[in-house]
């Protein structure tokens, strides 16, 4: 989901819009909406035991233009996530030593840009075997 400049949340992409690469990233290309905030919510996941998660992601990058620069618009930003999650901020903190894990079948998290932004697209860097084959992804 994004939230536009009015201030409301909009369904932009869904997993049906994913592109999946042969490591464990998945991409959700062009985004086509002045953006504020965007909320990931991840439903439908498998129990991942090494983590004690459903989900697992160890990076998620928003590529966008803030003040006309294509850039990793998402870095540093607050994370709001589900209650149970652990280190939200870990989405973005550029790294991908430490993972973010949801801890529901239904998970979700929320970056605030702090900016509107014009976003080009999504990345998500999964934790070793715990990209999810069957859950379902909304943006």
């Amino acid at each position: 989901y994004a939230m536009s400049e009015e201030g409301n949340y909009v369904l932009v992409k869904t997993q049906d819009d994913e592109r999946r690469s042969k490591n464990r990233w998945s991409y959700l290309d062009g985004w086509d909406m002045k953006t504020i905030k965007i909320k990931v919510d991840l439903k439908k996941g498998t129990f991942y035991k090494k983590k004690s998660s459903y989900f697992s992601i160890r990076n998620f990058k928003v590529i966008g233009l803030a003040h006309d620069i294509l850039d990793d618009v998402s870095k540093g930003k607050p994370v709001t996530a589900n209650p149970g999650s652990s280190d939200p901020a870990s989405l973005v903190d550029a790294t991908s030593s430490i993972s973010w894990n949801g801890n529901s079948e239904n998970s979700w998290f929320e970056i605030d840009l702090k900016n509107i932004c014009a976003l080009d697209d999504i990345e998500l860097l999964w934790a070793d075997g715990a990209r999810p084959e069957k859950s379902r992804s909304d943006l």
